[in-house]
């Protein structure tokens, strides 16, 4: 979501993982960046399952350690 002047632009769709990207191998990949304590909606839960069934990588991050972590189980270095 944007703010220009009173108009408020939405874009993406409900549940929408915060960094997206596409891997070398030509799969999504989604990372929805928390607090230590954060909690994904039903939206991004729904939005996660999604991009699994498609054989995407979704990782639910609160670290870069994380983020490597899951990467890696997935045969990926960053």
């Amino acid at each position: 979501m944007a703010r220009i002047g009173q108009r408020i632009i939405r874009f993406g769709v409900p549940g929408q993982a915060d960094l997206t990207g596409i891997l070398p191998d030509g799969r999504r990949l989604e990372i929805e960046v928390k607090s230590p304590t954060g909690r994904q909606t039903a939206e991004q839960r729904s939005f996660q399952q999604m991009i699994e069934r498609f054989n995407g990588v979704y990782i639910l991050a609160r670290s870069i350690h994380d983020v490597r972590q899951q990467l890696a189980a997935h045969g990926l270095r960053l």
